[in-house]
């Protein structure tokens, strides 16, 4: 997923996680758009500051940036957007109303008579 555009991202993520419970629609309300449109801006300052260092760093062949360097602002920003991504979907999957899993996964292992 990561070449894709954020918001390709967050359609994806919604529609896995909709067929992960059977195919149901899945709707956020305005608070939990307004978290994930906050943790997407994030996630986009985190990439363009990445950018922005890498660019600066291999800008100039006599101060280019060594691997080392680039391996650790690569890191960074894998864990950076990892945490944010992590958080995201532990919140997307505690939200989840579970009663009608629940009562679905029991009529479909009852016995039929």
């Amino acid at each position: 997923m990561a070449n894709l555009g954020l918001k390709m991202q967050e359609k994806i993520l919604k529609r896995q996680f909709s067929d992960s419970l059977g195919g149901g629609h899945w709707y956020m309300d305005k608070d939990q758009q307004f978290q994930l449109d906050i943790e997407i801006a994030e996630i986009e300052r985190i990439v363009k500051e990445f950018k922005e260092k890498f660019a600066d760093g291999t800008s100039d062949a006599d101060n280019f940036m060594n691997i080392s360097d680039i391996e650790t602002l690569w890191s960074d920003l894998q864990h950076k957007t990892n945490n944010i991504y992590s958080d995201m979907i532990h919140k997307l999957i505690s939200e989840v109303d579970e009663s009608s899993l629940i009562r679905k996964k029991k009529e479909s292992t009852m016995p039929k008579a």
